[in-house]
């Protein structure tokens, strides 16, 4: 099947959103359609499948124009929405100006993108349709988001560079069954967020990197007023207020259906109050000064809109009294009628006490207490033991009590005077919880005119909650703020693998160094062991931390915008990929070709390796003579291989690449074997390595002695170009004689005339009977 560069950007654009549910045209080819229901079964994603009318540019624009006049604010962009457009002040006269919305919903629908706004009619389509959801009702916020300004990192990718991907294996070492160990990930170094929300985002930052310089410079700048020591103090109060944040984008959902519980209310309120402090904690450390990000905080909900809030919720809901009944329960003097409900409710236990030792003075035989009870549906019942069930007959023979059911012990019948209770009091606890969900329901919609503005003030806080968690590591790693730049330059001094680091004693610090004007391809040789690979992947996670913002694990670094991170270093092999690992890594190197631009990074590990030596290092070579053939547009390059051989006789024009090698230190004078023969140094050193030294390798990862001397004496003749035949052939003292038998026969039958020998069969009789004799 011939993959296109569209399926390359469909895996990227699932794995980068990890949807919860795709819409496809009837019209989409079929091998596009059996690809993306491929992916689904790795993803878990709902497909619907919607006919090509669904998709209409047309019904799009008139239903958004349609939301923008009943709720403008649905298009409320984000802080870093207003930064990518560098569209900093929205606020005019205190009020939300319409043509600085626009462009967020303008972009759905000029400059030709039709198809943006085709798929939002399918959403649409979608949503009325399959869901039965009314768009215009449900829709509370419209995030306008593109991939113009996302670095395209690939699923194969994010796990080779174990950015996401905590796996998790046995613990032998524990006495406690089924134990299991987490592997360490860089989501696990650097999520270091309080909140539920800023958790999200942290995620949604680390699937999405930011390509746009203003957006990343803005992180960078704010991680860096967090790092001061001047504001610890202010960042531990931060935190601690974060902490206490719930996930508001959900309760927010829950309210909007009727769904939310007493926790819920309980937590938009703590928010309203939380909100106020960061808007003061944030007063105080910019004191005054102009910060893109403290006037958001400052502005996008007003003082007097969290009171309003605020003093809605507190004066409505009493918090005491719904966690004891596990319902929501409204505070007195809010609704006259419910205050008198409820004033009858709490006298109504009374009234039936009296009412029953009303009823049991009128049959003075029974001596056993009678109890009046209301039953839904059933209304105020009289409840007879049943023991004592032959008192209530006359009354049920004279017509007066009428039995209404029974159970074991009790038997429950109705009068004239519980019919009566019925008209008067009726089911009151009901009447008062209907009330009550009234009165809630109009809290509900007066909190839902903000939403939009909530939701902006929770990804606030997320946003803060992240750019805290990147400071918080980088005052504890050490990290430094990198220096971002439009060129195609990376410049890393000192730098550290950010996993590897916290798992080892000590690791050693490498420089890194791609210059526009200069070869844009490194190619790094050295010694099995020697840290190749976590070379190429330290240089890879530096560059992809500074593009979500974070500072990174070096003594200073200048790094180029980067708009793709695309690496053939390691596949995930499983009986559900029905492929051999060369023909995956093949599938590797042809998505980097399709995929990659002049502005990428390119990591390639010792491709060739799984199929015959020779096609490997042809293979291999071809594809650094192609990358130097893009002269000007050529990506940044980083490969690895044991392929010496193509660094001989002029294969591959080493004058147009950067040759490295991991340095080690050899002790010829070890006997044969010696473990301790190799020093490895893990520090980068210019030119090629001597050797791959894989048979120290072998020696060092515990093969057995004899296997290791016999790989150095085929080595030895490798070298030589010796002829190793005679070292596979070893034959016993018979099959020497018969193999010289042969020989001899050989010799004598070619000594002969063929010409003219008619009968050649006969001679082959005859010289091996005179051998035989």
């Amino acid at each position: 099947m011939h993959f296109s560069i569209n399926t390359d950007a469909c895996f990227t654009v699932i794995s980068q959103i990890n949807p919860k549910a795709v819409v496809i045209s009837t019209n989409i080819p079929l091998e596009m359609e059996k690809i993306i229901r491929d992916q689904d079964d790795a993803t878990g994603y709902e497909i619907f499948l919607k006919p090509s009318q669904s998709f209409s540019k047309f019904k799009a624009i008139t239903k958004i124009e349609s939301i923008l006049k009943n709720n403008p604010n649905v298009f409320y962009p984000t802080y870093e929405q207003m930064i990518a457009m560098s569209r900093i002040n929205l606020r005019q006269n205190d009020a939300f100006s319409e043509i600085d919305l626009n462009p967020y919903f303008g972009s759905l629908f000029e400059n030709g993108n039709d198809i943006g706004a085709e798929c939002v009619s399918a959403l649409i389509s979608l949503s009325e349709s399959e869901m039965g959801y009314d768009f215009d009702q449900y829709i509370s916020i419209f995030d306008v988001g593109s991939f113009n300004d996302t670095m395209i990192i690939n699923e194969d990718c994010m796990h080779a560079l174990k950015i996401l991907d905590s796996s998790t294996h046995p613990n032998f070492h524990s006495s406690k069954k089924n134990q299991r160990i987490k592997t360490m990930c860089l989501f696990d170094i650097l999520n270091q967020t309080c909140s539920p929300m800023g958790q999200e985002l942290m995620k949604s930052w680390f699937k999405r990197p930011s390509t746009n310089f203003n957006v990343i410079r803005a992180r960078h700048e704010l991680v860096s007023v967090f790092v001061e020591p001047t504001t610890a103090d202010i960042i531990k109060s931060l935190r601690r207020i974060l902490r206490s944040l719930k996930n508001i984008p959900r309760v927010l959902g829950d309210i909007s259906v009727g769904r939310a519980k007493i926790e819920d209310w309980y937590a938009l309120l703590t928010f309203f109050n939380s909100f106020r402090l960061i808007q003061e904690t944030f007063q105080e450390v910019f004191k005054g000064n102009s910060v893109v990000i403290n006037e958001n905080v400052q502005q996008v909900l007003t003082g007097s809109e969290i009171d309003i809030n605020v003093q809605n919720i507190e004066n409505i809901i009493d918090f005491t009294q719904s966690k004891l009944s596990d319902r929501i329960v409204v505070r007195r003097n809010v609704d006259v009628e419910l205050d008198k409900l409820k004033d009858s409710y709490e006298q109504i236990e009374d009234i039936l006490s009296d009412v029953a030792a009303r009823i049991s003075q009128t049959l003075p035989q029974v001596s056993h207490p009678i109890n009046v009870m209301y039953f839904p549906q059933l209304g105020y019942l009289i409840v007879f033991e049943r023991e004592h069930q032959d008192k209530s007959a006359p009354m049920v023979e004279q017509g007066k009590w009428e039995i209404i059911f029974s159970t074991d012990s009790h038997i429950y019948l109705k009068s004239e005077e519980m019919r009566e209770m019925d008209n008067q009091f009726g089911d009151i606890y009901g009447v008062i919880c209907d009330h009550e969900i009234e009165i809630v329901q109009s809290l509900q919609e007066e909190i839902l005119k903000t939403s939009s503005k909530l939701l902006a003030a929770s990804n606030l806080c997320a946003q803060i909650d992240c750019h805290l968690a990147f400071a918080e590591v980088a005052k504890m790693r050490g990290y430094v703020r990198p220096e971002m730049t439009t060129e195609r330059s990376l410049e890393i001094v000192e730098g550290l693998h950010p996993i590897y680091e916290q798992v080892v004693d000590t690791f050693i610090a490498n420089d890194t160094n791609f210059q526009e004007n200069q070869s844009l391809i490194t190619l790094l040789t050295g010694a099995n062991y020697s840290g190749k690979t976590v070379y190429l992947t330290q240089i890879a996670l530096i560059v992809y931390m500074s593009h979500i913002g974070s500072f990174v694990p070096a003594k200073s670094a200048t790094i180029g915008i980067t708009d793709r991170i695309l690496a053939r270093i390691s596949n995930r092999e499983s009986i559900s990929r029905t492929k051999s690992s060369f023909v995956i890594d093949l599938e590797q190197m042809s998505s980097i070709f399709r995929l990659m631009t002049p502005y990428s990074l390119i990591l390639i590990d010792e491709f060739g390796k799984g199929t015959d030596v020779a096609d490997g290092a042809s293979l291999f070579g071809a594809m650094i003579n192609y990358f130097q053939m893009l002269g000007n547009i050529c990506p940044k390059v980083l490969a690895s291989t044991h392929f010496h051989e193509l660094l001989k006789n002029g294969i591959i024009d080493t004058s147009r690449l950067n040759l490295c090698h991991m340095q080690v230190l050899l002790d010829e004078s070890a006997p044969e074997g010696d473990t301790n023969s190799i020093t490895y140094l893990y520090k980068l050193q210019n030119g090629e390595a001597i050797s791959s030294f894989g048979i120290n390798c072998a020696a060092l990862c515990g093969i057995d002695q004899s296997i290791i001397s016999k790989a150095e004496i085929f080595y030895n003749h490798l070298v030589k170009g010796d002829d190793l035949t005679q070292y596979f052939m070893t034959f016993s003292k018979e099959e020497a004689q018969k193999l010289k038998v042969a020989s001899k026969n050989v010799r004598t039958f070619l000594s002969q005339n063929i010409d003219t020998i008619l009968d050649v069969v006969g001679l082959l009789d005859s010289i091996t009977n005179e051998t035989e004799n």
